[in-house]
């Protein structure tokens, strides 16, 4: 099972996604505002007009309303707006939608690995052996399209909150825009007001989802972490569901955590059943294990907190990983496993006159992480709108600081991650929230899962290829001639010492224990050498593998995936070269700009750049000789 800090990592990860979503359309409507209101100066005169002459601010605004309502331009302008801005909105929700799909597969593919990784851990220290994993192809797949609905719906209801229920995001640029004209049109507030009102509104409202049976509305970045931190939970149950079944495990050890739901009877009151030991088919008297481990008795998991191993009974939503439930659970060993340390959880605490139990402590929490959150949202938006934010950044800091006074005064750790706002950037890999989720996969998984066991199904290497498709436009111009199939035949890679290997039908065979590297590289071949022939490639094959090499190592590093690398000789006289003579601001750039130069043209371009550099320099002939002889490693073959 997956540790309560591992799930909140996991889930994070994929939070900057929608929050970048969320900042472009705050922005856009403030800029569109911004535009339309150039439209009403008719309005404007009119209404300084009537404030000269002593009307009511009220008479005002109504006069202003109607003269906006009759204005042919005006209507036509916010008409034209709306559109544009309905269209643009829609293809964004759309792409991102589909980013966070492809987003989530890799991360339930990835809570899935970590999540057997981890049960290997535990049944290691018990003595046993796990075989191999053959049922996780199938289990990540399902819960990846779980994982997919659950965001689709998110995104199918997105909008502002209004005053009550939801607001489309069309129907809120007309309404920011309605509210913004009267303030103009009064005479009152300026039109930098009036757009830093807008960015305050919108930003505090925040992008939201709907749920229509209940009429709640959530914030769009929570709901998509909240369903992933859900489907990830939920693999890792079944995981070692499927484990137990295939050792033959009967009891199972459901986990204790502070401020466990304690409302409620039965199934629903999560504190009563919290940190014991159950067996999961009855038959079997445990009394001397429940003597040994000092528990009154072992009693059937299903009856006692509403989860069914071997699905023998319906789970109860409101039980044991239900809703909103962080409860996991893992094989229990008899004769041999031990209770974990007891941690009593602490006691209340009062705070201004308030008195916090930890749950209450934790909801306080959460809702000044929400007020910092939409503070800095709003300072984001008005930082791209160009509009003076020091009023705002000085709210971030007492609130911040407010928040660390609170924890400090509870005994509680911050969770700082929870304040993150990252809206830089539509791509996930290139955020602090990924680069945390990529190392905590990494450390689940290394040095535990055998080579034998680090394996992958045909469909799963299908799906990475397919998206690293999806994603190579980032790095080159050039397209794939990739064939679409995949050949998975280690006994093939073994005769032809290799990893993986782009067949010259544009085929790619690989081995099922390659790493994610070991796709990008050969991907990228299809975009390079296929467009030629394979004595071309015996000829230029040092500068071919160099410039796949080195880009497929700063793709990886740049989107934290593991790549045991390759070809490090000619890697290294690349690097060495770059960062010596400066030919790009870093690696990346460089290895872009080579694997651009078509193969047959590379080494006599690396070596123009070196011989101008040296000379440009000052290099002395010995020196110039030097350093020509170390990229000849890369120099052509004569055939």
């Amino acid at each position: 099972m997956l540790t309560d800090e591992q799930l909140e990592i996991i889930s994070e990860a994929i939070q900057p996604l929608f929050q970048y979503l969320e900042h472009e359309v705050i922005v856009d409507i403030a800029r569109r505002i911004k535009k339309t209101l150039t439209y009403t100066r008719t309005a404007e005169l009119q209404a300084v007009e009537m404030h000269r002459l002593g009307f009511s601010p009220a008479r005002i605004r109504k006069e202003a309303m109607k003269l906006l309502r009759a204005d042919a331009e005006y209507r036509k302008q916010v008409a034209k707006n709306t559109l544009e801005y309905k269209r643009a909105v829609r293809k964004q929700i759309n792409d991102i939608t589909r980013a966070a799909y492809r987003a989530g597969n890799e991360i339930v593919a990835g809570a899935g690995n970590m999540s057997w990784a981890d049960d290997l851990r535990v049944w290691k220290q018990a003595g046993k052996e796990l075989t191999e994993d053959s049922f996780l192809p199938q289990l990540t797949e399902a819960f990846s399209a779980q994982t997919a609905g659950e965001l689709k719906n998110l995104t199918k209801t997105t909008g502002f909150r209004a005053m009550s229920g939801l607001e489309s995001i069309e129907n809120a640029y007309r309404n920011e825009l309605d509210k913004a004209v009267i303030k103009i049109c009064t005479g009152t507030f300026s039109q930098e007001k009036v757009l830093n009102d807008v960015v305050h509104d919108l930003a505090h409202s925040g992008l939201r989802s709907i749920d229509y049976s209940s009429g709640r509305t959530m914030q769009l970045d929570v709901g998509a972490r909240l369903a992933l931190r859900t489907g990830c939970h939920q693999l890792a149950g079944k995981i070692s569901d499927a484990n137990m079944g295939q050792t033959g495990e009967n009891l199972v050890y459901v986990s204790k955590h502070w401020g466990a739901r304690n409302t409620g009877t039965g199934h629903a009151n999560h504190e009563e059943w919290q940190g014991k030991v159950y067996f999961i088919r009855p038959g079997t008297d445990y009394s001397e294990e429940a003597r040994r481990i000092g528990q009154e008795r072992i009693m059937d998991l299903w009856y006692a907190t509403g989860y069914s191993v071997d699905g023998a009974h319906l789970n109860d939503p409101l039980g044991l990983d239900g809703y909103n439930c962080r409860h996991n659970r893992h094989a229990w060993f008899e004769g041999m496993s031990s209770l974990p340390a007891e941690q009593s959880e602490p006691e209340p605490v009062t705070i201004n006159g308030k008195t916090y139990d930890y749950y209450a402590r934790t909801q306080r929490m959460r809702s000044m992480e929400r007020a910092v959150r939409a503070l800095k949202r709003e300072k984001e938006a008005l930082d791209t709108l160009g509009i003076d934010s020091t009023e705002i950044r000085a709210k971030i800091k007492a609130r911040t600081r407010e928040y660390r006074e609170f924890c400090g005064a509870c005994n509680v750790p911050e969770a700082t991650t929870k304040m993150r706002y990252e809206c830089g950037t539509a791509d996930l890999t290139k955020t602090d929230s990924w680069r945390r989720y990529a190392a905590v996969k990494q450390a689940s998984e290394e040095d535990v899962l055998p080579e034998d066991q680090r394996k992958r199904s045909s469909r799963e290497i299908q799906k990475e290829l397919e998206g690293i498709g999806e994603e190579i436009t980032d790095y080159t111009s050039r397209p794939s001639k990739w064939s679409g199939k995949v050949i998975v035949d280690n006994k093939r890679c073994e005769v032809e010492n290799c990893e993986g290997a782009k067949e010259w039908n544009c085929d790619i065979l690989i081995r099922d224990d390659a790493d994610t590297g070991t796709s990008w590289h050969e991907m990228l071949h299809s975009c390079s050498i296929s467009n030629y022939t394979p004595k071309d490639y015996a000829k230029y094959s040092a500068t071919e593998e160099a410039a796949v090499e080195l880009l497929t190592q700063e793709i990886c590093a740049q989107k934290g995936i593991f790549h045991a690398g390759a070809y490090p000789n000619y890697v290294t006289v690349l690097r060495a070269t770059n960062r010596k003579m400066h030919f790009a601001d870093n690696d990346l750039e460089f290895a872009k700009e080579f694997f651009s130069v078509e193969p047959p043209d590379r080494f006599t371009w690396l070596h123009d750049k070196v011989s101008t550099y040296l000379l440009d320099n000052g290099a002395s002939v010995d020196d110039m000789n030097e350093v020509i002889d170390f990229i000849s490693i890369l120099g052509d073959i004569e055939i």
